[in-house]
């Protein structure tokens, strides 16, 4: 059992990995728009909506591994 609980550890790492990359790919076109308006545009947009949706899906599983890994102790 503890083989599983270390790749369940391994896992809940890879998943901030992404979460990480997901929130730079917002910062970095923020720093791409100058101006407030072309940011605005940018947060109404698909892109974001889907990887603002992305974040949270990914947040969802990596809480929802954490605590099956706190049950099991």
């Amino acid at each position: 059992m503890p083989d599983m609980r270390e790749k369940v550890k391994e896992y809940i790492t890879e998943i901030q990995e992404e979460i990480d990359r997901c929130v730079k790919l917002i910062e970095d076109k923020f720093v791409e728009l100058e101006n407030d308006a072309a940011k605005e545009v940018y947060l109404c947009g698909i892109e974001y909506a889907k990887i603002e949706s992305r974040i949270e899906t990914l947040g969802q599983v990596q809480n929802d591994l954490k605590n099956r890994l706190e049950e099991v102790i």
